[in-house]
């Protein structure tokens, strides 16, 4: 079920960062300065020493538009990103107009199917395709490196293969090149696993065992709410669903790699709804459309 780093994931970042696509590196302006002293995380947070967690990043999704402060949505034209047969058209097309949307305090991210093939522009090479998918990211908005992540979110109320959902970290530059860099995802559903959801540490650790799991982070109803929060110190991760931690795991490089890399620079937040790949591809038996909302994703340091 888990998977390395994909090319396509790997083409996100070497796209944005090298063709300049998403401009600033979390640079501060006087709205976001306002923005931070109403910084809200809900009730206190402790770490496991017992000091505070502090606040650094929410977003509840008030209101009925996507906050272009902290999000942009990600388009196949702008990365070459692409998972599955989906295509990413952003803000770009009106096909896409519904793919992410806000209302009802949530956000609401949808892979569907159109009535008509389109060519989809890309920047790894145009490819046709009937279906979309939705992508939200802070790239170039905001990083967090250490820290507590919280998403609460509902993934898709599909029980046979076809689609794949993930809350996801990625650096905002490849500190250590494209082979080495890090990825860490906080919960993947394969819809083809659907009594779960899959953390992975993607990196090239000399000890590989406990740098992922796929049977320990079971769920009742991946379509329900659910707390997903990882905890990133220098040297260590833990990962837990609904305050159950399933994943706790030393950081081990391979050389030349040492201490917490790559897990020791700025990454950002990075929300998809995608068609499946593999023992979980999309085909005639995939339902569409397909939505993960997303309650919350708040952030401390």
């Amino acid at each position: 079920m888990s998977r390395r780093p994909t090319a396509a994931a790997r083409g996100l970042a070497v796209a944005l960062l090298l063709g300049g696509v998403i401009s600033g590196c979390g640079t501060s302006t006087p709205e976001r300065a306002d923005e931070d002293a109403r910084l809200d995380c809900g009730r206190p947070v402790l770490k496991p020493d017992g000091s505070a967690w502090t606040c650094e990043f929410a977003d509840d999704f008030d209101g009925d538009a996507l906050d272009t402060t902290h999000w942009t949505v990600l388009s196949s034209l702008a990365s070459g990103y692409r998972n599955g047969p989906e295509c990413y058209l952003g803000d770009e097309s009106p096909l896409g107009a519904d793919d992410v949307t806000v209302a009802g305090g949530a956000l609401h991210l949808t892979a569907k199917a159109l009535d008509h093939e389109v060519v989809c522009p890309s920047l790894s090479g145009d490819f046709p395709s009937r279906w979309t998918g939705a992508f939200v990211t802070t790239y170039g908005k905001y990083t967090t490196t250490f820290g507590r992540v919280e998403v609460r979110a509902a993934f898709p109320d599909v029980d046979v293969p076809g689609v794949h959902a993930a809350l996801w970290l990625w650096p905002q530059d490849l500190a250590y090149g494209s082979e080495a860099t890090g990825e860490i995802d906080l919960a993947e559903y394969f819809s083809l696993y659907p009594d779960r959801a899959v953390p992975f540490l993607h990196y090239q650790p000399a000890v590989p065992d406990g740098s992922n799991t796929n049977n320990l982070c079971l769920l009742d109803d991946p379509s329900s709410m659910h707390s997903y929060v990882i905890e990133w110190e220098p040297g260590h991760v833990r990962i837990a669903y609904d305050g159950e931690v399933c994943v706790d795991h030393d950081i081990v490089p391979s050389p030349p790699l040492t201490g917490s890399q790559p897990f020791d620079q700025p990454f950002t937040l990075n929300l998809t709804q995608a068609l499946g790949v593999g023992s979980n591809a999309f085909g005639e038996q995939t339902p569409l459309p397909a939505t993960t909302t997303v309650d919350y994703v708040r952030v401390w340091s």
